[in-house]
């Protein structure tokens, strides 16, 4: 018989039971990463660590965060001619909501899986016990899901409503890729004018690698570049702290923080995540003043691309934020869906006319290859 058993804190889970399924690939479902994550937000989330099991055999591990869903940006996803009252007041409505909910993997890294399951041992039925569970258990109103989930979803059920939510922009590196100058020599002559003018609107900016004493020495700094990002973002979920990156530099070689620097000091800092030919390109902190001057943002974002061929890399993860921006740099959206799970149906019924009017905002996908980069 299937039994499920929920943990907090990682140190409480029996010894091996987390990592029996796991391998090298599964970094960001790791103990020491998921570790790092606990200890370093326990102002923003619950961790929860749900070990599925039958008898004494591990068929799954599902990794969830509870945090509290307030966000008065939310307004600026209500996108819709119909409901016109409430469109009237929907600065009011994403003032008001507040509400805990659990979300089925790492919001700060949204767009990697949270579960591992042991092949063959899962289906539908299973999923749907184990979302009563984890409602249960956290005791929340909701469950936001990511796609990772899809295929085991009942997606016609009652109590599932899927919503529209920002994509992840990924650029595929191509294989004829050997140097930067040969994606500069596949994108068309639109774009290198603007890749050369940013070179020169940043040539005072400099970057350098900071290791954990430096990171250590600048974190108040950190903070406050990546506060200057999270309040800018159409959309704020639990906060991320930059302080964790002290850590992390530590525990693994393929996790790197930038420093960008010009003559006055830090003015901002990219990290990255390098990991099965993949580039995590997510966090960053901006001197938003300097990027109007200087195109910060811009010359981080080439230099993942560049970085990303250096090391023979597959693909860059750039994240769901600012999308039209990254697709100027190649980048294309993939997926863009989630889905809100409430076990009774009740609470997804009556809030269903609000989800619909979800809607990330419209934009264009600029393409800068001059062909297809397959």
């Amino acid at each position: 018989m299937t039994s499920f058993k929920s943990y907090h804190r990682f140190k409480d889970i029996p010894h091996g039971e987390w990592s029996e399924l796991l391998n090298d690939e599964d970094f960001f479902l790791s103990e020491d990463f998921l570790s790092v994550i606990e200890s370093s937000h326990r102002d923003e989330i619950i961790p929860t660590y749900t070990i599925i099991k039958n008898q004494n055999n591990v068929l799954g591990i599902v990794y969830s965060q509870v945090y509290d869903f307030k966000n008065s940006k939310l307004k600026n996803y209500i996108n819709t001619s119909k409901f016109n009252i409430i469109t009237r007041l929907k600065s009011q409505i994403g003032r008001l909501l507040k509400v805990r909910v659990t979300f089925l993997g790492n919001i700060f890294l949204s767009n990697e899986s949270g579960f591992k399951f042991k092949e063959g041992s899962f289906n539908k039925t299973d999923l749907e016990d184990l979302l009563k569970f984890i409602q249960k258990s956290s005791g929340t109103k909701f469950l936001l899901i990511p796609e990772h989930y899809e295929g085991l979803l009942d997606v016609n059920s009652s109590k599932i409503k899927e919503v529209n939510v920002e994509p992840d922009m990924q650029l595929e590196v191509s294989k004829d890729w050997h140097t930067f100058d040969d994606y500069l020599n596949a994108i068309r002559s639109k774009y290198k004018k603007r890749y050369r003018n940013i070179v020169s609107k940043s040539k005072i900016i400099y970057r350098r690698k900071l290791d954990s004493e430096e990171l250590k020495k600048n974190a108040p700094h950190l903070k406050k570049l990546f506060g200057q990002v999270y309040e800018k973002s159409d959309f704020n979920s639990a906060k991320f702290n930059t302080d964790i990156f002290q850590e992390l530099v530590k525990q693994d070689q393929a996790i790197s923080v930038y420093g960008y620097y010009n003559q006055k000091g830090l003015v901002g800092f990219s990290s990255v995540i390098k990991k099965n030919k993949i580039l995590y390109a997510h966090f960053v902190g901006i001197d938003y003043k300097i990027n109007e001057t200087h195109y910060l943002y811009a010359k981080m974002l080439f230099d993942h691309i560049e970085y990303a061929i250096e090391k023979n890399l597959k693909l860059i993860k750039f994240g769901r934020t600012a999308c039209e921006f990254k697709s100027n740099f190649g980048a294309e959206p993939y997926l863009g869906k989630g889905f809100v799970y409430d076990k009774t149906g009740r609470y997804l019924y009556t809030l269903t006319p609000f989800l619909e009017m979800l809607k990330p905002k419209t934009w264009v996908q600029r393409k800068p290859f001059k062909m297809s980069k397959v």
